[in-house]
């Protein structure tokens, strides 16, 4: 082959022949040392003797692999960092069209259901705190094993943003999904203002501090609120976790249903900027609707931090449990198994103990 010719050539940029990267541009050997014997083999000889071959002093050659990757450290050969994630949200074509949909029916069905238990229809004790709080926490895990399987039912900016602080979702999915869940909150709301007569229209379920509670105290609880419930969808969605039996749907509901209990009195228990801004849009009302964006949106951010950098088991403990496991009662899985599939949803899954989303 000729070495006069570059090797190879990409982005009209030409790899130069080795011959003249190891040279300088008079031609000259430009290392310390220059061109040497390789030792005292009689053998190998000087390279007067040795035309054409080149023999090199060994601290030279690391020099020579040193220029020789400085030349291609501008990864040409390598595309650019997908660090938002646009290039693998327009890869996911049709599949990212079908997560957003659901995101967006998921929200529509939790606001229609959850706000509608709201409504006071003139019966003695209703709505009361159990009332509601079952209402949304059930409705949650319906939806969950509806739709788990395409976007993994975040159905909750704040869950979603709490997702994409831990990795799990990357930044260019978390805005499409917020997106379409507040326009899920925002119809499913225009539906229920249709669905129940005017006389009984005192809200549809809209959220707001209760008697002596400042706005402050309302972000705290919110924010410890939407903090326990982002642990518990990282909790049941994390692959590595292999002692957590159960439903995973069933799990988030039960949270939801729990916290509501605690929450409803203080502050309407949101626990979800889009169920809040759906009939705050409906009914014009937005007086409070900061509390309920602020609130959440911190408890998610610091969930992930938390559970990330304290709570998730890493891969490495992952694969020495499963080694031991594999010793104390047979085979097990191939720890590549354990490998989380970027090609698939992060979030809450139909199936115990798997990430989907």
């Amino acid at each position: 082959m000729d070495s006069s010719k570059p090797t190879q050539a990409y982005n009209n940029r030409p790899l130069l022949p080795l011959r003249d990267q190891l040279t300088d541009s008079k031609g000259d050997f430009p290392f310390q040392g220059g061109f040497e014997t390789m030792g005292s083999d009689p053998d190998v000889g000087s390279i007067s003797s040795q035309r054409g071959r080149r023999a090199v002093d060994p601290i030279n050659e690391v020099e020579i692999r040193r220029r020789n990757d400085n030349y291609n450290s501008f990864n040409y050969n390598q595309p650019p960092k997908d660090t938002l994630g646009w290039n693998a949200l327009i890869d996911e074509g049709c599949n990212a069209w079908k997560a957003v949909i659901a995101e967006f029916l998921g929200v529509l069905v939790l606001v229609f259901i959850g706000c509608g238990s709201c409504v006071n229809w003139g019966r003695p004790g209703e709505p009361n705190v159990l009332q509601i709080a079952f209402a949304f926490g059930t409705a949650r895990a319906t939806v969950c094993t509806v739709i788990g399987h395409i976007s993994g039912t975040h159905v909750n900016p704040a869950v979603t943003i709490g997702l994409c602080i831990g990795k799990k979702i990357t930044p260019a999915k978390a805005v499409f999904y917020i997106v379409f869940q507040v326009l899920g909150a925002i119809i499913g709301a225009v539906l229920l203002n249709f669905a129940i007569p005017d006389s009984l229209n005192d809200g549809l379920g809209q959220t707001h501090p209760g008697p002596h509670v400042t706005k402050w105290q309302a972000i705290l609880v919110e924010a410890i609120i939407t903090f326990l419930l982002t642990l518990t969808v990282f909790a049941v969605c994390d692959e590595l976790r292999k002692d957590i039996k159960g439903s995973a749907p069933l799990m988030i509901g039960f949270v939801i249903m729990t916290c509501h209990i605690m929450a409803i009195p203080i502050t309407g228990s949101s626990m979800n900027p889009a169920r809040s801004t759906g009939p705050a849009v409906v009914m014009n009302n937005f007086e409070h609707l900061w509390i309920y964006w602020v609130g959440p949106i911190i408890g998610a951010i610091f969930a992930g931090i938390f559970y990330i950098l304290l709570l998730h088991k890493e891969e490495e403990d992952a694969v020495k449990i499963a080694s031991v496991n594999a010793r104390a009662t047979g085979p097990q899985p191939d720890p590549a198994s354990y490998q989380y599939d970027p090609a698939t949803p992060i979030g809450i899954s139909t199936a115990s103990n798997q990430s989907v989303a």
